[in-house]
């Protein structure tokens, strides 16, 4: 998820300098992981994605929620991409883990 803020989000920035936050913190007996970027934003990059030659399938994200799929037991989503609601750019990733015993 930190490499799709580099590259979808932040990479091709030109006219203001890129951030990435990482935070971590337990909410009960799960760990929950937040991305947040001030990149593109997610509306740019699928624009952007759909005009680069087609060819490349991005399955990292796929990858991620059958991992964590797999981890659930309760099969609730556990992956949030969503743009960030406060300001223009950027968007912010949510990953809750189940903390195995």
């Amino acid at each position: 998820m930190v490499e799709n803020a580099i590259i979808h989000g932040v990479s091709s920035l030109k006219e203001r300098k890129g951030f990435i936050s990482i935070s971590f913190k337990m909410v009960g007996e799960e760990l929950e992981c937040i991305i947040e970027d001030n990149g593109i934003g997610i509306e740019t990059s699928i624009k952007e994605k759909e005009q680069r030659i087609i060819g490349h399938e991005s399955i990292a994200l796929n990858n991620i929620k059958e991992r964590l799929r797999l981890l659930d037991k309760k099969k609730r989503q556990r992956l949030f991409v969503e743009p960030l609601s406060s300001e223009k750019y950027g968007t912010e990733t949510r990953i809750v883990i189940p903390v195995l015993v």
